[in-house]
């Protein structure tokens, strides 16, 4: 029974050896040394051993090896075998990924939701000139020059894609005031819709003085031009010094009403990495004088009532914003109000915070739609997502939802009230009537 276990066993690796050998049928061997001597080279070689068509499979050996079965095995027993080299074979590098497939056709579009939609304006600067509001305003105003119309009718105006379908278009469901154009729908792929039946009845914007038909609305202040003028959150909500913080992990909720200042010593990114949830009857306010990251969600925790809603404002005064590409929902109020030159007051909807925004980037990082549910207030929102397509997925999505304007002030304790200033602040639009 001995013996027929080791015939058995010899036979195997015989075999194997054989199959090997197929494989090999194609490569180059060169004979190095017979069974009981030295096989010597230079370098790093494969190595096999046996005769005729029986051989090991190869081995990786430096310099030399000693060519008997003491090192390979006996492949081929009561036959007197050899050692063969060859070059390692290197495999070729994998081939280059496709390219992002270009973006000629695709028309990505935003939706807001249960809100209104205003463009232009400026915002207030308390600390520039606090004796005189609507001078601090007029540093960052952007409106069309009434002085020479049909040149500057797209500043601080509306432009998107649309189709004819407009439960699948760029649009609110309820009203869009700007101070500049609202795009109509002239062509195909253009437009922003409002309301939910007809055409945009509930478009508001200058369009008269310019003497074009292919937008929305009309005059939306008359002849009586004014000032439109966002406050200065950051100046006059902040209570006090609130307590310096590096990232989230300094976050803590040992009251009701918690306020911090992110410093972004270590860095622009706030949220770190992880999930931030803001806990049931928790508010939360962070300012940032500096350039906020965001590379995780920010949620309300669910299961709340009315009378404990968790509230959550960001308030960032001269800088950006900037949200990761996988970030895909974040709840409350963004505000960014501009300062300074360059970036302040922007909020970029897709970057890693490293990358230079191009064309190039956005095709190949930013196809996940971002669902903010809460109020934005920007000077400029760069809408960089393309997720989907008209007749298909939205690519942002803003949802103006009710805990913005239920269970009290996102500042400071009002006692409860949903008419105080701070609540009235967010929800009224700029005294246009």
């Amino acid at each position: 029974m001995l013996a027929a276990i080791v015939i058995l066993a010899v036979s195997t690796l015989a075999v194997s050896a054989v199959k090997n050998n197929d494989a090999q049928a194609q490569v180059t061997w060169t004979f190095c040394a017979d069974e009981g001597n030295r096989c010597n080279f230079s370098g790093t070689k494969q190595v096999r051993y046996g005769k005729n068509s029986t051989w090991t499979a190869p081995q990786n050996f430096t310099n030399e090896v000693f060519c008997d079965n003491s090192v390979f095995g006996d492949p081929l027993i009561n036959v007197r075998k050899e050692c063969q080299t060859m070059d390692i074979l290197v495999s070729p590098p994998p081939p280059p990924p496709p390219p992002p497939p270009p973006l000629t056709g695709a028309k990505p579009y935003f939706r807001a939701t249960n809100g209104s939609v205003f463009a232009g304006g400026g915002f207030d600067d308390a600390q520039a000139n606090p004796a005189d509001p609507s001078e601090s305003c007029r540093a960052a105003y952007e409106a069309p020059d009434y002085s020479t119309p049909g040149t500057t009718q797209y500043n601080a105006a509306i432009m998107t894609w649309a189709n004819s379908d407009r439960n699948q278009s760029s649009g609110s469901n309820l009203d869009a005031f700007a101070l500049g154009l609202i795009e109509g729908d002239t062509g195909p792929d253009y437009g922003f819709y409002t309301g939910n039946l007809g055409t945009s009845a509930l478009s508001f914007n200058n369009v008269k003085d310019f003497g074009v038909s292919a937008f929305w609305g009309g005059m939306f202040e008359g002849g009586n031009l004014q000032a439109h003028c966002i406050p200065d959150y950051y100046t006059t909500k902040r209570n006090g010094s609130p307590t310096s913080i590096n990232n989230w992990n300094g976050v803590n909720y040992a009251s009701d009403f918690n306020q911090f200042q992110f410093s972004g010593a270590s860095g622009p990114n706030l949220t770190g990495g992880s999930d931030r949830v803001i806990p049931i009857g928790k508010k939360l306010a962070i300012f940032a004088g500096t350039d906020v990251y965001i590379d995780s969600n920010i949620t309300y925790e669910p299961g709340y009532k009315v009378t404990n809603i968790p509230k959550f404002v960001l308030v960032i005064k001269g800088h950006a914003l900037t949200i990761n590409p996988n970030v895909t929902r974040l709840d409350g109020w963004y505000i960014l109000i501009p300062q300074a030159t360059g970036n302040a007051g922007q909020l970029f909807t897709c970057n890693d915070a490293t990358q230079p925004i191009s064309d190039k980037y956005i095709r190949a990082n930013c196809g996940k739609n971002l669902a903010i549910n809460g109020a934005v207030i920007a000077q400029q929102l760069k809408l960089d997502r393309i997720n989907g397509d008209l007749g298909g997925p939205s690519a942002e999505d803003i949802t103006y939802t009710p805990e913005n304007v239920l269970g009290g002030s996102f500042f400071d304790d009002d006692s409860g009230s949903n008419s105080g200033g701070d609540i009235q602040s967010l929800i009224s639009l700029p005294p246009v009537f």
